[in-house]
């Protein structure tokens, strides 16, 4: 077997380290890019780029595998790219995610994280299936959130102004955190409920 470096010693080498790492996944392929994944060990994160020629194993949220490949820096994200393969080692569960005030997220990059704050909407956001970017701030900073197309997350349901969290893949673009949401479930409205009929 091969053998495997913390993430945390091969994100601090950076863009050039090549080996193997392992982790549970917290990202299925086909929601940010058709073959991205991204994983998590005990002492941090990476997403993982491969070619959309890639193969990839069967993979659910949890499970256990190798990746071998190179760092990559992307505009301020570390990623594995390319990647020379990666291998289911076994079934697993998610890591619960790190919660972290909106303006301390750029030392989390590539771990689930979650939110919590106002959320910053631009005008009119768009039906599912196009790249929509949106704000959230807690008086610590303004976080960048950035919903991808393939994820069909619909922020048509929200309100400027209103207090959300949210849960995703702590992320870089532009060497500008960014917060990325993977499935609708991880926006959880913290609007409270609306009365709109009583019982006497």
């Amino acid at each position: 077997p091969a053998a495997v470096t913390p993430i945390a010693v091969a994100r601090a080498y950076g863009a050039g380290w090549t080996g193997t790492l392992q982790g549970n996944v917290t990202l299925l392929p086909g929601l940010f890019a058709s073959k991205s994944i991204a994983i998590q060990d005990a002492t941090g994160g990476m997403y993982v780029y491969p070619a959309s020629s890639f193969s990839l194993p069967a993979l659910a949220l949890g499970d256990v595998v190798q990746v071998n490949g190179t760092i990559k820096n992307y505009n301020g994200l570390l990623e594995i790219d390319p990647v020379t393969s990666v291998t289911w080692i076994s079934a697993g569960t998610v890591p619960a995610p790190l919660v972290v005030a909106p303006g301390s997220v750029a030392p989390t990059q590539g771990l689930l994280i979650q939110v919590e704050g106002t959320l910053e909407l631009p005008p009119d956001p768009p039906a599912p299936g196009t790249n929509y970017t949106f704000y959230v701030n807690d008086g610590s900073g303004q976080l960048t959130g950035y919903a991808y197309r393939l994820t069909n997350i619909d922020m048509r349901g929200f309100e400027d102004g209103q207090q959300i969290r949210i849960i995703g893949l702590s992320q870089a673009y532009n060497n500008n955190p960014q917060l990325q949401p993977r499935f609708q479930s991880d926006l959880i409205d913290l609007r409270a409920p609306v009365v709109l009929s009583t019982v006497p």
